[in-house]
């Protein structure tokens, strides 16, 4: 799987952060300037992941100075018999908070849990 980091370039943000890519039992990481240059998708490269829950990646600030954002994580699953086709792509940004698989029928309908009840009809 190939694993991009969308950087939102922005002056005041940390010039040294690291990202880290935890993955079948290890630990990948990458340093990145997000402070200068231009806004953009940086490929940190191709990982293979067991399907754990114990896998994640992660954006960790290094520099007492300097802000700290996370954009949005690409997860690109590659063809297995020629890793330059992409089969599917997942963009996990600041607007989904989780992005998981859910087996058919485990789905509950009704509102989000911080949803408000204000007439009391449930």
């Amino acid at each position: 799987m190939r694993v991009s980091f969308h950087i939102a370039v922005h002056p005041g943000n940390d010039t040294n952060a690291t990202i880290e890519i935890v993955h079948k039992g290890r630990t990948d990481t990458r340093r990145l300037d997000v402070a200068h240059g231009e806004s953009r998708w940086e490929t940190l490269g191709t990982f293979d992941f067991a399907g754990a829950g114990s896998e994640f990646v992660r954006l960790v600030k290094n520099s007492p100075r300097g802000n700290l954002r996370a954009s949005a994580v690409k997860f690109d699953i590659l063809e297995p018999r020629d890793t330059n086709q992409v089969w599917q792509t997942l963009i996990v940004d600041d607007l989904v908070p989780c992005v998981a698989s859910v087996p058919q029928g485990s789905v509950r309908a009704g509102p989000p849990p911080h949803a408000v009840d204000d007439d009391g009809d449930g």
